[in-house]
C-alpha cells in the first residue's frame, strides 16, 4: 500500500502544476457575474476529464496486472512512460507558457460555454493527462484491494482538479487575503513552472526507465 502510494503522489504533485487552469480560476474568482455558477460548471468539465483519463489509466494497469509484481508487459509499458517523459521534460523546456487575459474569460453569461471550456482546457493539458493517466496505472497494477485502489484512484481526482479546487477553497476561507496570495503563486507558476516540471519529469523518467530495465538484465 505505501508503495504504491510512494509512486503515485509524485505524480499527482506534478500534475497539479497546470498555471493556465490556475489563472483561469483566479480570473473567474474575480468575476463578479455568475461567478459560482461559472466556476462549478469549469470545475465538472475538469472533473469529467479527469475520471476519463483515471479510468482509462486503471484498466491500462489492470490488463498489464501480474499480482503486483513486475511483468514483461508492465516493465515495458514503463520503458515507453520514461521515454514519454523524457520528451515532456524537453517540451516543458522549449514551451511558453499562454498569459491569460482577464477580458477573455469575463465575457459572457453561459454557464454550459464554462463546462465546455473545463472540458478542452484540461483535455489539452497534456503534461497533467499523462501524469494522471500513469498515476492511475500504478494504481491499478498494484495488487491491492478494490477498496484501497478506489481511494488512490479518488486521491488521483483530488490532485488533476486542485488548480481549481484550491483557489476556490482558500477564497472561500481567506477571502480577504486570497486574491493577493493567489496572485503571487500564479506569478510564481508562469515565471518557474515549466522549470519544475522539467525536474520532475526527468526524474520520474529515471525512476520508470530504471524499473523498466532491470526486469529485463
Amino acid at each position: 500500500m505505501f508503495e504504491t502510494l510512494s509512486s503515485i503522489l509524485p505524480l499527482d504533485i506534478a500534475s497539479t502544476l497546470s498555471p493556465l487552469i490556475f489563472a483561469i480560476t483566479i480570473v473567474l474568482l474575480s468575476d463578479e457575474s455568475h461567478r459560482k455558477a461559472k466556476l462549478t460548471a469549469f470545475f465538472i468539465g475538469s472533473l469529467i476529464v479527469g475520471i476519463i483519463i483515471t479510468s482509462i489509466g486503471f484498466n491500462l494497469g489492470q490488463k498489464t496486472l501480474a499480482g503486483g509484481k513486475q511483468s514483461n508487459i508492465s516493465s515495458i509499458a514503463d520503458l515507453i512512460i520514461g521515454v514519454f517523459f523524457i520528451f515532456f521534460a524537453i517540451k516543458s523546456l522549449l514551451s511558453k507558457e499562454r498569459k491569460v487575459h482577464i477580458q477573455d474569460y469575463q465575457q459572457g453569461r453561459k454557464i454550459l460555454k464554462w463546462f465546455g471550456i473545463g472540458i478542452i482546457v484540461n483535455a489539452t493539458n497534456f503534461d497533467a493527462l499523462f501524469l494522471n493517466l500513469t498515476a492511475a496505472k500504478e494504481v491499478g497494477i498494484a495488487g491491492l484491494s478494490l477498496t484501497v485502489k478506489t481511494f488512490f484512484l479518488c486521491l488521483n481526482l483530488l490532485f488533476f482538479t486542485l488548480p481549481i479546487s484550491f483557489p476556490i477553497v482558500l477564497y472561500i476561507i481567506f477571502p480577504v487575503v486570497a486574491t493577493r496570495i493567489l496572485a503571487r503563486i500564479n506569478r510564481f507558476l508562469f515565471k518557474y513552472c515549466k522549470y519544475i516540471i522539467a525536474v520532475m519529469f526527468i526524474l520520474l523518467a529515471i525512476i520508470f526507465l530504471e524499473r523498466g530495465l532491470v526486469f529485463f538484465l
